[in-house]
């Protein structure tokens, strides 16, 4: 299925790889990166798969989807997928969403 990024996840896949590339070198921040982007296209072939969940109490229609440390939310419409935000696993995403 087709998806898109809003604004905020590409930005936050930005700062993501930027914190990762500083923190932990270039090797580790394109090996995260590639994580990510590897999470994007699974939910992109199987929005709907088990290994995702709901994330309604946040936001109606969406779901997440774990990537590494990082959780990946998402709303799903008939031909296309939205990526919300790319929000690590201790943020609130009641602040994000």
């Amino acid at each position: 299925m087709d998806y898109t990024l809003t604004e905020a996840a590409e930005r936050d896949i930005e700062k993501i790889y930027e914190y990762t590339l500083d923190t932990w070198g270039e090797k580790q921040g394109i090996k995260y990166k590639k994580i990510i982007e590897a999470g994007i296209d699974s939910m992109a072939n199987n929005p709907l798969s088990t290994l995702s969940k709901t994330a309604e109490k946040y936001r109606i229609n969406t779901r997440f989807l774990r990537a590494g440390k990082h959780h990946i939310y998402y709303t799903v419409l008939p031909n296309l997928i939205i990526v919300l935000r790319v929000l690590h696993q201790q943020q609130n995403p009641e602040k994000y969403l």
